[in-house]
């Protein structure tokens, strides 16, 4: 699946399924899997025009596997911590990982993706979307989550 082998796509999407779960997790709901956060942030596709670079791209594909059933997780190889603290720490440290591998840019719109899932995740119930016609605002402790990620991701 484009430049990433199975493996390191899965590890690559584990930060955005994190920051996905970490939202709903702020909006108060609990005994969450990996298909809710899925079906919450959707797709990735609005993201290929937003952070236009291979890895994104790749991805979103690699997302879309997901979504539809053809790259999956085996037990117990993907798990959420409960704890909303450490879990932001994970999803902020695993950015850091693709600031190791690939180039300053892709690492930045890497960290721009995880964010833009998890707000993604946020929005996927509210009417009209994150502030659209009609849209409502992020809740209080969505904020919060959402501003402790992109500060840990130094996104502004």
């Amino acid at each position: 699946m484009g430049q990433f082998p199975s493996d390191d796509l899965k590890n690559l999407l584990q930060p955005i399924l994190g920051a996905g779960y970490l939202m709903l997790r702020a909006k108060g709901r609990t005994d969450l899997n990996e298909s809710d956060v899925i079906t919450a942030i959707g797709s990735l596709d609005e993201a290929r025009e937003l952070f236009p670079c291979a890895s994104v791209n790749d991805l979103a594909d690699g997302f879309k596997a997901l979504v539809d059933g053809k790259l999956k997780y085996d037990k117990d190889e993907i798990t959420f911590v409960e704890e909303p603290g450490r879990l932001v720490q994970n999803v902020q440290w695993q950015s850091r990982v693709v600031d190791a591998v690939a180039s300053s840019a892709e690492a930045r719109q890497f960290r721009h993706l995880v964010a833009f899932a998890a707000e993604k995740a946020a929005c996927f119930d509210k009417d009209g979307g994150y502030k659209g016609p009609g849209g409502q605002t992020l809740t209080e402790s969505e904020l919060t989550v959402l501003t402790q990620l992109k500060s840990g991701m130094a996104i502004k």
